[in-house]
C-alpha cells in the first residue's frame, strides 16, 4: 500500500488498483484493464481481534450486485441495512433487474459475527459470508456459501 492509500496487487496472471480506507481497515481493488485479463473485483476487511454482535450495529449504507445462475440476471442494489447489536439486520432496498427497478420493503434476516470479524448473514436459505472491521464502520459479504441460486457481492458503510 503507497502512502496516499492507493494499492496495488499483482500476480504473474493479473494486476489489480484500488485504494485503502481508514487506516486499512478496508481495501477494494478491482481490474484488470487489458483485453487479456478478466474482469475482477476484491473487497477486504481487517480482521479484528474482539468482535462481537455488537461490533456490527447502527444504520448501514448498502449497495450490491447479484447474478442469479438460473436465469442469467444480474441485478444491482442501493438502500439500507440496520443490524440491532444482537444479530438482528433490517434491510430495504430499491433494486435494478436488467432494467426493472423495485423498491423492495423491509425484510429483517439473522447475522452471526465471530471474534475474527467474520460476518454471516442469514436470508431465506441462502448464506452471505463477510467480514466487519474493527471499528464496525465497514462490513463486506459475499457469496452465497450454500448451493442457492444466487451469487452476491455487497458494501456496507455505517451512516
Amino acid at each position: 500500500m503507497d502512502a496516499d492509500g492507493l494499492v496495488t496487487i499483482s500476480t504473474a496472471a493479473w494486476t489489480l488498483w484500488g485504494g485503502a480506507f481508514a487506516g486499512g481497515d478496508l481495501v477494494i481493488v478491482g481490474g484488470a484493464t487489458t483485453d487479456t485479463q478478466a474482469p475482477r473485483s476484491f473487497a477486504m476487511v481487517r480482521p479484528s481481534t474482539a468482535a462481537s454482535l455488537a461490533t456490527f450495529s447502527g444504520t448501514y449504507a448498502i449497495v450490491g450486485l447479484q447474478y442469479e445462475v438460473t436465469s442469467g440476471a444480474y441485478t444491482s442494489l442501493t438502500g439500507t441495512a440496520t443490524a440491532d447489536g444482537a444479530g438482528s439486520l433490517t434491510v430495504a432496498f430499491t433494486e435494478n433487474k436488467e432494467g426493472t427497478i423495485t423498491m423492495q420493503p423491509p425484510d429483517t434476516v439473522a447475522y452471526s459475527v465471530a471474534p475474527n470479524g467474520g460476518l454471516t448473514v442469514l436470508t431465506g436459505g441462502e448464506s452471505f459470508r463477510g467480514g466487519v472491521s474493527p471499528t464496525g464502520d465497514y462490513a463486506v459479504l459475499g457469496g452465497t456459501t450454500t448451493s442457492g441460486p444466487v451469487l452476491g457481492y455487497f458494501l456496507l458503510v455505517r451512516q
